[in-house]
This record gives C-alpha cells, sequence and structure tokens, in this order.
C-alpha cells in the first residue's frame, strides 16, 4: 500500500491489463473545482483463477496546470465500480482519507505562511 507521502504523485501502474471504463467529475476535496475520476478494469494473472476483473478508481485535481493524483481518496474508493455507488458514497471516502495520517511539509508551510504575512521564508 502507498504512503500517505505520495499525495500528488503520479499512481504506480502495477496492472499489465487496465482498462478506463467511466470518467466523471465531482468534488473530492476542500476547493470548490470539481476533480476527475477515472474507473479503470483491471485483470488479476491468467491461469486457472486468473483473468478476473476488478475496478480502481483514480482521481486527479487539476491545479491550473497540471493534473495531480489524490492517492489517498483513490485507495479510500478501492475496488468501487460505479460512479453512482462512488458518489453516493464520496463524502464518507474523503472524510476517511483526510482522517488518514499525512506528513507536513515544513518548507512548503513555512513558504505559504511567509506569502500571506508578506515576510522572508524562515530558516
Amino acid at each position: 500500500m502507498p504512503s500517505a507521502d505520495r499525495q500528488g504523485v503520479p499512481p504506480e501502474f502495477t496492472w499489465s491489463i487496465e482498462e478506463p471504463k467511466t470518467v466523471f467529475f465531482a468534488n473530492a476535496d476542500s476547493d470548490r473545482e470539481l476533480e476527475l475520476f477515472v474507473v479503470g478494469e483491471c485483470l488479476t494473472g491468467v491461469g486457472p483463477t486468473g483473468a478476473r476483473p476488478f475496478y480502481r478508481t483514480r482521481v486527479y485535481d487539476w491545479n491550473g496546470s497540471s493534473f495531480s493524483h489524490l492517492e489517498l481518496v483513490s485507495e479510500e474508493i478501492g475496488t468501487l465500480k460505479a460512479a453512482t455507488a462512488i458518489r453516493r458514497q464520496l463524502p464518507a471516502i474523503v472524510k476517511r482519507a483526510e482522517a488518514r495520517f499525512q506528513p507536513m511539509d515544513v518548507d512548503a508551510l513555512n513558504q505559504k505562511l511567509a506569502e500571506r504575512k508578506g515576510t522572508k521564508t524562515p530558516l
């Protein structure tokens, strides 16, 4: 399971067969803009017990110039495959994702504080 510090990092594609099945927009974070949801059908290995489909959703936030993968929300969605089920459960999913431990980037926090106060960034 990827660690919380991977928030915003592009997802790792570990499945050799993944096909997008559903694409939709919904709000998955604290801003007003909607995020992009891509539900993909993945297949396990081959053989007598293989080739069984399961679903994986990737959630992306647009920051004005590029997309950022919302790893924690994506993980919390799990294997839900229907957009209606994801939308219905989204408030609880987001709440669980926000409750997970997330490391703090002290440099970024200091920069934001300095920008708001109009001062130089602390060392």
